[in-house]
């Protein structure tokens, strides 16, 4: 056990248990829907273990939660140090899609917009160092990728990616949604006082109406 003193993990010299732990954690996957996620075995070893790994935990790990809320909520719970640790959030479901369902493709980039505005709100609102950086919160989702499949993807910009998508030829007979869907793009060029209601109530609206928010100076 590594709380006994012939323990090999620590008689090993302070930074290259460090290192040990940053392998352990590189790209280690959280799952906050799991109400009681389990804890990886190094942070229960014993209390020297887990004071030393769980700064690795918190920096290196994705968290992956389905809706906003519970990632909200989970973020709030953190005491501050672990909270403004994390570096990386992903929201979202990769829901699949059968590839002549564009609407279903439209709500599902719609949700994964707004949600991860909600969350983005949160960190600004709290000032999360981790997060608070470009490509810190992302959405998994299924777009069309060509005209003979789809994959999924991890984006920080889910209306984007799903917009761009929408300019495959066998869409040809959708202008008028393309151009919508592009139009809606316009919202990234202004500065929201709280992007997630501008966004579902105005942007995402059959009108597409500019919510009035001041362009982002240049």
């Amino acid at each position: 056990m590594a709380n006994e003193p012939e323990s090999r993990l620590l008689k090993l010299a302070a930074e290259l248990r460090n290192r040990i732990y940053d392998m352990v954690f590189e790209d280690h996957a959280i799952d906050w829907d799991d109400h009681k996620p389990a804890a990886p075995g190094i942070l229960l070893a014993c209390k020297h273990t887990h004071t030393e790994a769980i700064g690795a935990y918190y920096d290196l790990s994705t968290f992956f939660c389905k809706y906003s809320p519970a990632a909200r909520q989970h973020l709030s719970r953190l005491p501050s140090k672990h909270s403004h640790a994390i570096k990386k959030v992903c929201l979202g479901e990769a829901k699949k899609i059968h590839p002549a369902a564009f609407w279903e493709f439209e709500d599902l980039a719609n949700d994964a917009q707004i949600s991860l505005l909600r969350v983005q709100e949160l960190v600004k609102e709290n000032g999360y160092k981790g997060l608070n950086k470009p490509g810190a919160v992302e959405a998994v989702m299924w777009v069309r990728t060509s005209t003979s499949g789809d994959e999924i993807v991890r984006t920080a910009e889910p209306w984007r990616e799903f917009a761009s998508q929408m300019t495959e030829p066998d869409y040809a007979d959708m202008e008028r949604l393309r151009g919508d869907y592009q139009e809606a793009l316009r919202f990234f060029d202004h500065e929201h006082e709280v992007p997630s209601a501008c966004w579902g109530w105005n942007w995402r609206t059959i009108l597409l109406e500019d919510c009035g928010c001041p362009l982002k100076a240049k």
